[in-house]
C-alpha cells in the first residue's frame, strides 16, 4: 500500500518531499481531506515559494467548498507563476463561490482574451442564450466552472458580444 509506505518513509525522514507530497496526493484521492492538507500545509512551510504546492493545497481547501481559504492559494500561485493556467479556472470557481461579480467578469475576459478558455465559456451562465438566445439557466449545470471545462459547444460565439453581456445580466439579477 502507497499510503503506508510514504507514511513510513516519513517516520524515517519527517522532511522527505516526496514522500511527503505522496501522502498528501494519496489522502486527498481518499477523501482525507484534513490530513491532505495538514500535509500540504507541512510543505509550505519548507517551500513557500513552490507555486505547485499553493495551487495544491488551494484544491484541496476548494474541495471542501472552503472557498474564501482557498482563493488566497489560487493567488499565490498565480503570483509565483502566472502560467498555471489552471491556477486562474481554480480561481474562477472560488470567486464564483463567493459571489464576486465583477472580479469573476474580469477573469473571464482575461482568460478569454488569452485563449485559455474560448467559446465553451458560455456555459457557465446558461448554454441556450449562447446557442439560442434563449434566457434560460442550464438545470442540468451545478458546478458552472467545471461544466465550461468539459463541455464543448461546437461553434465559436462572439464572446464579448454574447457572452460578456449575458453574464452580466445573470449576474445583476442575482
Amino acid at each position: 500500500d502507497a499510503r503506508r509506505n510514504y507514511e513510513e518513509a516519513l517516520n524515517l525522514r519527517p522532511n522527505f518531499f516526496n514522500a511527503r507530497i505522496g501522502l498528501a496526493r494519496i489522502l486527498r484521492s481518499q477523501g482525507n481531506m484534513i490530513d491532505s492538507e495538514k500535509n500540504y500545509s507541512t510543505l509550505l512551510e519548507s517551500m513557500p515559494r513552490d507555486a505547485k504546492l499553493h495551487y495544491e493545497l488551494g484544491q484541496v481547501l476548494r474541495e471542501q467548498n472552503k472557498f474564501s481559504e482557498a482563493l488566497p492559494y489560487f493567488e499565490t500561485a498565480l503570483n509565483l507563476d502566472p502560467k498555471i493556467h489552471m491556477a486562474r479556472i481554480e480561481r474562477l470557481r472560488c470567486m464564483y463561490a463567493l459571489n464576486m461579480k465583477m472580479r469573476v467578469l474580469e477573469e473571464l475576459d482575461y482568460l478569454s482574451a488569452v485563449n485559455v478558455i474560448d467559446t465553451v465559456v458560455g456555459s457557465i451562465t446558461h448554454r441556450s442564450l449562447i446557442r439560442y438566445g434563449i434566457e434560460k439557466k442550464n438545470l442540468y449545470c451545478n458546478d458552472p466552472i467545471k461544466y465550461v471545462q468539459q463541455v464543448d459547444l461546437k461553434t465559436r460565439c462572439d464572446f464579448s458580444e454574447i457572452f460578456i453581456k449575458g453574464i452580466q445580466t445573470f449576474l445583476d439579477s442575482e
